[in-house]
């Protein structure tokens, strides 16, 4: 009876040895003794013995496919491997899509780093809304300069009633100030004031040329608030007052009413018999330049640029804007003389052309303060202060029809030499430095 091999189960069959795998080989010409007499060579501490876990020759190792056959989990070449389609063929679910977890071919891929293979495109910024442009973006001339990107419907309206709440609150404070202080040197008395009886006296008189002259601040501030001009922007569309050329209209308006104001005192007659004349002289020196500016800026600056805003053709918006303006300007005088509505109008109409033609507020400040400074001089020095505000009928004369002539010979001279200056009628402050193309943006001609 066999025995089975050392380390076999007895109830197992005997098995012949797997080449090359622990197999003693027998000396050739003896039988194979299973104890050798000699001593055993015994590999080194740490190496496996000799031809242990390795195969034979030509037999693929443990967890190894035999060579020329697909291994474990991989499929035969020219066919797709688990979970991935056919070569030429979309990824799984609807044809022409992407396989899962891989993006779409000729995009970048998922997590792909800067500067290895495709770019990954950023991610979109959150960008403010940009304001509209406060200040016109192409030529406009003075009175359309409030139409512009950030222009709406309710901002002229909101503009004038500003304007018009701070003149008569500061109105009410200055004559308040004002009749306290006559009340106090005997100037007036408490029933004449209570009459509404408002004397030409030094006092009353300085009173309403500081209100009219808060007109320049509460228009400068009105269009800060409401259109985002800056104030300089509401003297003249060059952004601020061009001392030069307001000095040389005042040149032009003195000559021309100089010699029209002699010629009238020798035609009229003159008498000097004034009172209180150096204190009227420094009033009216230092308070009516003001004055004038004041109306100038509230008239054709704040009310005409307000009411061109409602209309897109700039002829249009003249015209209608011109038209308002001096009908205010007429009533605000309060006049029941025919001929010195003629006259208020006229000069009305003077002053908006000037400002028109020449891009600015300057030649009508230069002709309302030299026309205002030569007739106040000439009233107190004849000692018809009393005159002052009294504008009833037979107040004036077709004597005022000469005033209105000259007044167009002033607006043609003055014309003539602004297109001679280097002075623009019409800007545009608020367009781009640059076109779209890359070309320099060309503002139109000094004169056009």
């Amino acid at each position: 009876m066999s025995h089975p091999p050392s380390g076999q189960p007895s109830w197992m069959p005997p098995q012949d040895p797997v080449p090359g795998q622990g197999e003693v080989q027998p000396q050739p010409g003896g039988p194979r003794d299973p104890f050798p007499a000699g001593p055993v060579q015994q590999p080194d501490l740490g190496q496996a013995p000799q031809g242990y876990g390795q195969p034979p020759q030509g037999q693929p190792g443990y967890g190894q496919p035999p060579q020329g056959q697909p291994g474990y989990g991989q499929p035969p070449q020219g066919q797709p491997g688990y979970g991935q389609p056919p070569q030429g063929q979309p990824g799984y679910g609807r044809p022409g899509t992407p396989v899962y977890g891989q993006p779409p071919q000729g995009q970048p891929g998922y997590g792909v780093a800067p500067g290895q293979g495709a770019q990954v495109a950023a991610p979109p910024q959150w960008v403010p809304a940009q304001k509209p442009e406060p200040l016109p973006v192409e030529p406009r001339a003075y009175h359309h300069f409030y139409r512009t990107p950030a222009h709406r419907w309710w901002k002229p309206l909101a503009l004038v009633a500003l304007v018009v709440v701070g003149f008569i609150i500061s109105s009410v404070l200055v004559v308040f100030v004002a009749s306290a202080i006559e009340l106090a040197t005997g100037g007036i008395t408490a029933e004449q004031l209570m009459a509404g009886e408002v004397p030409s006296s030094p006092g009353f008189f300085a009173a309403n040329n500081i209100a009219l002259a808060l007109l320049i601040p509460f228009g400068m501030l009105g269009q800060w608030l409401v259109y985002g001009q800056r104030p300089r922007w509401l003297s003249s569309v060059e952004g601020g007052v061009r001392w030069r050329w307001l000095l040389v209209c005042a040149g032009v308006v003195a000559v021309i009413w100089v010699v029209y104001s002699v010629v009238e005192v020798a035609l009229t007659g003159f008498q000097l018999q004034g009172t209180q004349i150096a204190l009227w002289l420094t009033l009216i020196v230092l308070t009516t330049p003001f004055q004038a500016a004041g109306e100038e800026y509230g008239l054709r600056g704040t009310l005409t640029r307000a009411v061109a805003a409602y209309f897109p053709d700039g002829r249009v918006a003249l015209v209608v804007a011109m038209a308002v303006s001096a009908v205010v300007f007429m009533f605000l005088h309060d006049a029941q003389d025919p001929w010195l509505n003629i006259y208020y109008l006229g000069f009305a109409v003077v002053a908006s052309l000037l400002t028109w033609r020449t891009g600015g507020l300057e030649a009508a400040v230069a002709f309302h303060v030299i026309n205002n400074l030569i007739a106040l001089v000439l009233t107190v020095l004849a000692g018809q202060t009393d005159s002052l505000f009294e504008r009833e009928v037979g107040a004036g004369s077709p004597w005022m029809l000469v005033g209105v002539f000259l007044a167009v010979v002033v607006a043609l001279v003055i014309d003539r030499l602004f297109v001679r200056s280097s002075l623009r009628r019409a800007t545009a402050p608020g367009a781009p430095a640059t076109l779209p193309g890359g070309e320099p943006a060309v503002l139109p001609g000094r004169s056009s």
